[in-house]
């Protein structure tokens, strides 16, 4: 009893003792919560204080929730991560205060520096070498080694060379093999000569004849035998025939291996002794993939031997291995050496050391070798902001090799940014718990498309309204126009990135044309001006994406083969199907929202045509009319009434007015067309920025016009009132070089009133049936032409060609009007003259060249004239014919057959528009 009574006291006194502790240690008790929402919000913590602290900070500093595994996690409240259901942990979300420079910041307080250790270091210029060992073997010159042979079979009875190592001259006896074959060959010559003394006074020249032939033949067998001129001439002096033959070298060395002994059975063909010459040797040195940059071909190489201690040798690079040996991850590097004196041996180690300088030039921008973290031939950094010490940044750029301790910088940075050379890989670890763009998580914070998560306010969210944004808004951000104009160029330097990458690996084209279309993408985006960008996110967004896509196409510009090209353009394409979910690249053209008074709009009409003229000029080469041209645009210019113009549109008027005098001093002044058409480009862009802010005056459709491989593939535009390509920066050798990129809206006081249809006006002139008929012959012989040279079959479209000569006389044009009749006129003469060049042409290549001024004609028949606008007509574009000039033409369905380069790219090109559409 007083057991029990001992164990139930015991058993009170450790409930008192659990609830006092439980009073005692609790928080003042809050406002009842769910029991399940309390249970996760203490789940797992080291106590409740920390998360009720972290939940209250939240409140007031923006704290978010993510995973430390995966960042891309990011919730309002703690939890667990869906993906691996750890923990969430909290991170604050903002900055700080500061402006945001880069995607990848972030802003570390002088205790988080400290912790890190972060060190920065200037970004410098200045010329860097390095010393490269290299260790390797003294080898056999391969070309040098000499078998030496049996040319006979039969017995060894005599070797006059016995052990290996013995050196021999040229023509020094070797073996001497007894031979029956030799023995009855040797007879035949003995018979044949004295059958031909015999008959040196025999009236028969036929006789004779025969007998100097056998006499030529046994000597012919003998010297196949192996005998020399002096031996065969020795068996005939003696008179009788000899049962052995003596075995002479071909070359002077050295014996390095005998391969039989005296009194041995050898066949023909058997080899006897292998001879080497030591007067050149090769070294073959072991290279780290690391020292390849710094060795190259034809550079000389100074190295040492034991055998040999303080003297120096040296030769020169003359082969290096394309493979790595997978056992030791190096690569073989080959040199050439003279050894006249001997003194270096086969088998000999040696080691090398070449001294490699970067001078010859600007020298390169270096950073220490801690400084970047390393992704292959990219890198990534981190930048300290030179303004506010506390905020650091990250920037992938690409390296060049290495030099000791210091990597060569190839792009990405510039002289003087400040690098991180000490704590880069813990302020990245950083990022990346932010979610933030990092070497570990490169695409993190590419936004979505504008349809996924923007919505107008008190508009139903969901799928049915994701879907109708999408269909208004595919990209993320709504940029200036200013900004978004440039950016169609780049689409269209994908796309022929694209082809070419295709066409090389199909064996069309090389690296070489590979490389320098991503040169031109990389100059294409260098040239972007941003500063147009008013958004803070959407020029963030840019600046990432334009880094990435810059680094992309330099290291494409620099691909070593197609595979390697192949390789990037996966990337690449990658960060470009991000840039066109992010920007527009085919932006709507901006409103024309300035009215304009009638006087100032007759005036911007007069200087539009002044600047058709000019670039009618420049189509045609004519310096003098161009000179004339420019100089009535600046009259124009200066006489424009812009008095009464409202406050906005004269500010308008009065910045592209100044920007359009700037460009037109050189044009009127230039020597020659290339100094004109240069200034040409700046004038074209501020008459296109004019335009577009007052629009087009007369109502008439104005084309801005493009063209990729104008000023170094850097790209031009220019303005036409029609659709057909006249190429200004070009002229006549590459006068149809470009294509559509917009239509510039007309003039505010000349669009369609409230309550009508405000269509566009149409593109085709209006021309009699009986006309449009009249050419339908000529257009289905051009269509059947277009397939027969898809298909490479050149008698079938020089059949073609003829049938389009017939048919051109039977067009009557007495019943067109003024304006249809004179583009009908100069169409013709093209078309009798692709006709022409077709039936005559002797291969397909030429038929071709014949081929695309057809196309540039039947645009116009199918496109201004009306012909076959019921056939489903499309303009196909490819971008490789003519050695990347590219070439057009016109085809029924969308399916692409191309006549350029017929069944070996026959799908190569894209649809460029619809044609004939009213």
């Amino acid at each position: 009893m007083k057991r029990s009574t001992r164990i139930f006291g015991i058993i009170l006194l450790a409930l008192a003792v659990f609830i006092v502790g439980y009073l005692a240690g609790s928080p003042s008790r809050a406002p009842e919560h769910n029991d399940h929402a309390g249970h996760n919000a203490t789940k797992d913590q080291a106590s409740g204080n920390e998360t009720a602290s972290a939940s209250d900070s939240g409140k007031k500093s923006n704290v978010v929730w993510t995973c430390s595994m995966h960042p891309q996690i990011r919730l309002p409240e703690p939890g667990q991560c869906p993906i691996c259901f750890m923990d969430l942990i909290p991170v604050t979300d903002d900055e700080g205060g500061g402006d945001e420079v880069s995607l990848r910041q972030i802003r570390l307080s002088p205790r988080a520096q400290a912790l890190a250790e972060v060190e920065v270091t200037p970004v410098a210029r200045r010329n860097v070498g390095l010393t490269t060992r290299l260790t390797g073997k003294v080898a056999y010159d391969e070309t040098r080694l000499n078998e030496i042979t049996s040319w006979v079979g039969g017995r060894l009875d005599t070797l006059y060379v016995d052990y290996t190592g013995q050196e021999v001259k040229r023509g020094e006896r070797l073996a001497s093999i007894y031979s029956p074959e030799l023995f009855s060959a040797q007879a035949e010559l003995i018979q044949a000569n004295d059958a031909l003394t015999r008959l040196a006074g025999s009236p028969s020249s036929l006789t004779k004849n025969t007998a100097q032939l056998t006499l030529d033949a046994a000597r012919k067998k003998l010297a196949l035998l192996g005998l020399s001129d002096a031996q065969i001439a020795a068996v005939l002096k003696r008179g009788k025939p000899s049962d052995h033959v003596v075995v002479t070298s071909t070359s002077s060395g050295v014996v390095i291996e005998r391969h039989v002994t005296e009194g041995a059975y050898v066949k023909t063909g058997s080899p006897l002794f292998t001879v080497a010459d030591l007067s050149h040797v090769w070294v073959v040195l072991e290279a780290y993939e690391s020292d390849l940059p710094w060795i190259q071909m034809d550079r000389t190489v100074r190295f040492t031997t034991e055998a040999h201690p303080g003297e120096t040798f040296e030769g020169k690079v003359v082969y290096i291995d394309p493979y790595v040996d997978k056992s030791t991850r190096t690569i073989r590097v080959r040199l050439d050496v003279d050894n006249e004196d001997g003194q270096l041996k086969p088998g000999m180690f040696v080691t090398a050391a070449q001294r490699s300088e970067t001078g010859g030039g600007e020298a390169p921008l270096v950073i220490p070798a801690s400084a970047p973290l390393l992704t292959g031939k990219r890198a990534v950094v981190y930048l300290q902001d030179p303004d506010d010490p506390a905020l650091y940044y990250g920037r992938e750029i690409v390296l060049g090799p290495r030099a000791g301790n210091v990597y060569i910088v190839r792009e990405g940075l510039s002289e003087g940014d400040l690098v991180v050379t000490s704590g880069a890989f813990k302020i990245d670890s950083a990022v990346q718990i932010k979610a933030r763009p990092s070497m570990m998580n490169p695409d993190t914070g590419a936004p979505a498309p504008a349809g996924h998560e923007h919505h107008t306010e008190g508009a139903p969210a969901g799928p049915a309204a994701e879907m109708a944004d999408m269909e208004m808004n595919t990209y993320a951000y709504d940029v200036p126009y200013d900004f978004a104009k440039q950016l169609p160029q780049l689409a269209q330097h994908f796309a022929v990135i694209e082809d070419g990458v295709y066409a090389a690996q199909q064996g069309a084209t090389g690296v070489t044309t590979v490389r320098g279309l991503y040169k031109q993408f990389y100059d294409a985006i260098c040239g972007i001006d941003p500063t147009a960008i008013t958004d803070k996110e959407a020029a963030l967004q840019w600046k990432e994406l334009s880094m990435l896509l810059r680094n992309d196409s330099y290291l494409g510009s620099e691909a070593e083969d197609i595979d390697e090209a192949a390789r990037i353009f996966k990337e690449f394409q990658g960060h470009f199907d991000t840039l066109s979910r992010t920007f527009p690249l085919q932006p709507k053209a901006q409103a024309a929202t300035l009215p304009t008074t009638p006087e100032f709009g007759e005036s911007l009409s007069r200087i539009l045509q002044s600047y058709l003229a000019l670039h009618a000029a420049l189509a045609n080469d004519d310096l003098d009319a161009a000179h004339a041209a420019a100089q009535e645009i600046k009259s124009q210019v200066d006489k424009a009434p812009a008095e009464k113009l409202s406050d906005d549109a004269a500010d308008v008027w009065q910045q592209s007015s100044k920007e359009m005098l700037d460009a037109l001093g050189p044009v009127v002044s230039g020597k020659d067309l290339n100094s004109v058409r240069n200034a040409f480009q700046p004038l074209s862009t501020a008459l296109s920025s004019l335009l577009t802010r007052f629009g087009g005056p007369n109502g008439a459709p104005i084309y801005e016009m493009f063209c990729s491989m104008a000023f170094g593939g850097k790209g031009g535009t220019w303005l036409q009132t029609q659709k057909d390509v006249l190429n200004p920066y070009y002229g006549q050798a590459m006068l149809s070089c470009g294509e559509v990129q917009r239509e510039i809206e007309p003039a505010e006081t000349t669009r369609a009133a409230p309550g009508t249809s405000g269509a566009k006006p149409s593109s085709i002139l209006k021309t009699p049936d009986s006309f449009r008929q009249a050419l339908a012959p000529i257009v289905s012989a051009y269509l059947s032409m277009q397939q027969e040279l898809s298909k490479d079959d050149l008698a079938a479209a020089k059949n073609q060609a003829r049938a389009i000569s017939l048919a051109l006389p039977m067009v009557d044009d007495s019943v067109l009007s003024e304006a249809p009749a004179a583009i009908w006129s100069d169409t013709r003469a093209a078309l009798e003259k692709g006709a022409a060049a077709v039936e005559s042409s002797a291969d397909l290549t030429a038929a071709r060249v014949g081929f695309r001024t057809l196309s540039q004609a039947m645009l116009t028949v199918v496109d201004r004239l009306g012909a076959g606008k019921q056939r489903g007509l499309y303009e196909a574009f490819c971008p490789m014919a003519f050695d990347d000039t590219g070439g057009t033409w016109v085809q029924e369905g969308e399916t692409i057959e191309n006549p350029y380069f017929g069944e070996s790219m026959l799908q190569c090109g894209e649809i460029k528009r619809p044609l004939g559409a009213q």
